[in-house]
């Protein structure tokens, strides 16, 4: 599959999952952390990792639209599911590991995907060059 069609992919489905966990932060929450997402306090987090994966979609997003260069967004994005699997991870034994698989498996996966992905887009010196 061609690159700029798996980053648009990915970010399309940040942008979901970012609605998703800011509109319904107690239910979404309730399949990654538990009977805690019906803590205020909880859904109040929930929500900023919701707000962090619909700016870094509609960023990156926004930047394939204006033919901007994608990798420092895509790269972002990947660094922060990287974090998530690895946070997935540490927290396994409060959450219970059942729940933690989907999101460690999900994270990780996207973050390598991102990671390869980004790799393989032109460094903004090449850009120039060729546009020269």
């Amino acid at each position: 599959m061609e690159n700029r069609r798996v980053i648009a992919l990915l970010s399309i489905a940040r942008v979901g999952v970012g609605t998703a966990l800011l509109l319904a932060p107690r239910r979404m929450g309730r399949n990654w952390v538990g009977a805690v997402a019906d803590d205020p306090r909880a859904a109040l987090v929930i929500r900023g990792f919701g707000a962090r994966d619909l700016a870094l979609g509609l960023g990156t997003l926004r930047a394939m639209q204006r033919d901007e260069p994608l990798t420092g967004w895509v790269q972002m994005a990947a660094f922060g599911d990287a974090c998530d699997a690895v946070a997935g991870i540490a927290g396994a034994s409060s959450v219970g590991i059942l729940r933690t698989i989907p999101t460690v498996v999900s994270a990780a996966a996207a973050a390598v995907l991102g990671a390869r992905v980004a790799s393989a887009q032109p460094s903004p010196s090449t850009v120039e060059s060729t546009l020269r």
